[in-house]
């Protein structure tokens, strides 16, 4: 479930009763901004230089030792999330 959901999501409630609401609300409106801010810099980037994907795009912007490092690790982000996926599967087969 967590995998599917994601840790941060479930975990949100349990952070809100910690901090209280008016820190809750303030950080969760702040992370709002900052992923439209950000989704939308990487939109115009890509439309402005007519590359579509994510790879060659941080290659661009950040030079090729930033695109080499990304790629590995999304590498290493993927296979976690595939070992991930097999552990949890396994765990919740019938036997």
């Amino acid at each position: 479930m967590a995998t599917a959901l994601g840790a941060g999501i479930l975990a949100l409630p349990k952070m809100c009763f910690n901090i209280g609401i008016l820190p809750s609300l303030t950080f969760i409106i702040c992370g709002a901004i900052i992923a439209t801010t950000t989704m939308s810099m990487l939109i115009k980037a890509s439309s402005k230089m007519e590359i579509y994907n994510y790879s060659p795009l941080v290659e661009i912007v950040f030079g090729k030792g930033v695109g080499i490092f990304f790629d590995i690790f999304m590498f290493i982000y993927i296979a976690g999330a595939i070992i991930s996926y097999q552990i949890i599967s396994n765990h919740f087969s019938i036997n």
